[in-house]
Order: structure tokens, then sequence, then C-alpha cells
């Protein structure tokens, strides 16, 4: 049956609500139909079945824990727990916003631009690509030497150099003669240490270099492969390879996806352990089924709403607005102060005033001890003790 109320009557002491017989069956009534689909208090069926009242099965849950499944109840994790329990005990409360990194990071992405107010230490090698400007407050200091490729130098300013052959940058500007300038000697060519190396034939474009009998010669791609013993290796890429009938023997296999026939339990040293695992799993909301996530924007912190197909995620919000609940302030009523919007209450055991009671009419008779002061009373019952101060 639907729950039963207790007719209270149109105001206090009318004579029209339910008597207190048929209040209590009322009662009664209610309480039946509890115990009717709980249990009488002593046999319910607890668990974590479908239908079961789950119970604490924790010796030290406390205040503030989170509930988590065990096999016959639930039990209180601790926040720290939860994060344990989630893989997530590394993770520390800080707001990438405000952030200031760590030493700790050692390598990073391609980065679009790079501003740096210290000093940058390079301990490899700093590659410039496509840079048309080096903006140096201060001085740059090359370790070994700075190579100007094709593009040259356009320098606006002035160029100082120290040591080397710098008296003669001005014969080159010039033009002059650079021979007597101290440029370029002669070369010596061979395979030998320290000499420079020449074509000892014919190269044409893509060729790749292999040296010859005392120079350098061109080697086409399917030579050079030859020359590799890797003239049967054939460009495809391992990732997208479908594989070939040509294989019959593997090594170990770490992951993958097995679409041919279904492998017999014979050929299988695992079988036994392979078949005692997990059946394929039925998803829904139907006794028995497993439960899915059927929501693309869940959240940290949203509650689980079961939908036609899985559950879904609720904020604090949503849950609220759920349970038409959107507009209760959470407001301690032990010290809410009240509000001027409350015009109806029910019998009040007591009433203490502070201020002036103003009523254009009294519906019934103001019995009890009544203390304050007043300037007018009407209606006030027999055997009322009064103390006003003055009338």
């Amino acid at each position: 049956m639907a729950k039963v109320g207790i007719n209270t009557g149109t105001s206090a002491n009318a004579g029209d609500g339910s008597t207190l017989r048929a209040g209590a069956n009322i009662i009664n009534n209610n309480f039946d139909e509890l115990y009717t689909a709980l249990g009488d208090g002593t046999t319910l069926a607890s668990g974590i079945a479908n239908n079961n009242v789950l119970k604490v099965d924790d010796a030290d849950a406390a205040d503030d824990d989170y509930a988590k499944f065990t096999a016959t109840g639930i039990e209180g994790r601790s926040a720290a727990e939860v994060k344990t329990d989630l893989s997530l005990n590394n993770v520390e409360n800080t707001a990438l916003s405000t952030w200031v990194g760590t030493s700790n990071i050692t390598t990073t992405g391609t980065l679009g631009s790079l501003n740096v107010t210290g000093n940058v230490s390079v301990g490899g090698t700093l590659t410039y690509e496509d840079v048309t400007n080096v903006d140096s407050i201060g001085i740059a200091t090359a370790r070994i030497g700075i190579k100007v490729l094709a593009g040259g130098i356009n320098a606006v300013g002035v160029i100082t150099a120290t040591g080397g052959n710098s008296s003669n940058w001005n014969t080159a500007y010039g033009w002059g003669d650079h021979a007597s300038g101290g440029y370029q000697s002669s070369l010596t060519f061979g395979l030998s240490n320290g000499n420079s190396l020449k074509s000892e034939e014919a190269l044409t474009t893509n060729d790749v270099l292999l040296a010859g009998t005392s120079n350098i010669k061109g080697r086409t791609y399917a030579e050079f492969k030859s020359d590799l013993s890797l003239d049967n290796v054939e460009n495809t890429a391992l990732s997208t390879w479908a594989g070939t009938t040509n294989i019959t023997t593997l090594g170990t296999v770490a992951t993958g996806t097995w679409n041919g026939t279904a492998i017999a339990d014979a050929y299988v040293a695992s079988a036994s352990t392979w078949d005692g695992k997990q059946n394929a799993l039925t998803f829904g909301i139907a006794n028995t089924n497993a439960v899915k996530i059927d929501d693309a924007d869940a959240a940290d912190d949203d509650y689980a709403k079961f939908t036609a197909t899985g559950i879904e995620g609720r904020s604090a919000a949503e849950v609220k607005t759920d349970l038409s609940l959107d507009n209760v302030e959470n407001t301690a009523l032990s010290t809410w102060a009240g509000t001027t919007n409350i015009t109806t209450i029910g019998t009040l055991g007591s009433l203490n005033v502070t201020g002036i009671i103003t009523a254009t009419t009294f519906s019934g008779a103001l019995t009890g001890d009544v203390t304050g002061t007043a300037t007018t009373a009407t209606n006030l019952a027999d055997g009322a003790n009064l103390d006003f101060g003055s009338l």
C-alpha cells in the first residue's frame, strides 16, 4: 500500500483530525509494510547481491570515509586509501596553472617558443633550423666554432674577432689576394687520416658515398642495400604489415588480437587456466548484467545514475535537481535565524518573543502562562498566569 498519513486536523484542538486509535492504526500499518519489505530487523538479507541490504563490514569505518564494496557489505576508505585504490597515491594536489615546474623534468615535446630569463646550458649540440634572428643580450660564445652555410652572415653592427686570421678579413671583404692572406692551403687527397676525399668515379643524384680504392665512389640505393645484405628487405611499415603465411615460427607475443579460427585446447599450454576465466559479459541494467559508463562527459566526483543501458555521471547540482531539491540551501537549522517568508507554522510547545506580538484576531483561547508587557489582551483563558508588568 502507499504511505498513509495521520490527519492532524485543520488547527490545534479543532476536533476534526484522526482519533488516537485511528492514528495508532495508521502508524502500525505503515510499520507492517516496512517490515514486510525489509524483514523483521533480525533476518534482513544482507550482502552485495541485488535487492539485499548493505551492512558495514569494517571495524574502523569513520566519519568522512568513502564506501567501498567488500565481499559481504561495505567498508570505509579514507581519502588517502581511495587515492591508493585508484593508483593515484603519487598525484599531488597542485594546480598546473600556478605550478612552477621541477628539476625532475628532463624531456619535453616540441616547444613553440621558449623564454629563459636566466642562463641556458646545453650539454650537447644546439641546432638552429630556419632561424632568422638570434637575439643575444650580452656575449654569445661558441665552444668550438660557428659554421656559416650558403646563406652567409648578415651583420648590421660590428663583428669583432680575436685570434686566428682575423687580420685578413679586410682583404677578404675587399676581394683582395686570398692566397697571400693565408687562406686554404693545398689539399692532400686519399683515405689516410686527415686527408680530403674526392670522387674517383662519376656520381649521380641520390648516390650513397662508399669508400673506394683511394677515395670515394657512388652507390645507388639498390647497390647499397645489396652491400648491406639487405636486398631482400621490402619497404613495408611493420605497424601496418598484415603478415604472411611464410611465417611458421614466432617468439613470445606480448600483445595482439587473434582473428583466426579458434585454437584447440590441446595447442594451448594454459588452456585449463583460460577455461576458468571470466565469460563474456552482458552489459545493461537488467539483473545480473555488468554495468558500463554511458556518459561521454562523466567526471571525477560525479554521482552514478542509471541510464537505459548503463550509468551516467551526475554532478552534485544535477543530483539536487533530479531529487527536486535544487532550491534547498546548505544551511544548518540549528543556527538558522528564520525568514519573513514563513507565514504558517504548526503547534508550538513554547514561544519566546523578545519584541511585540501584533495580531488582528485570535482564532482560539490564549492558554498557559503569559509573561511580558501587553497593552491589550483579550480572550484569555481562565487560570492562566499573567505577568505583563503593566497593562
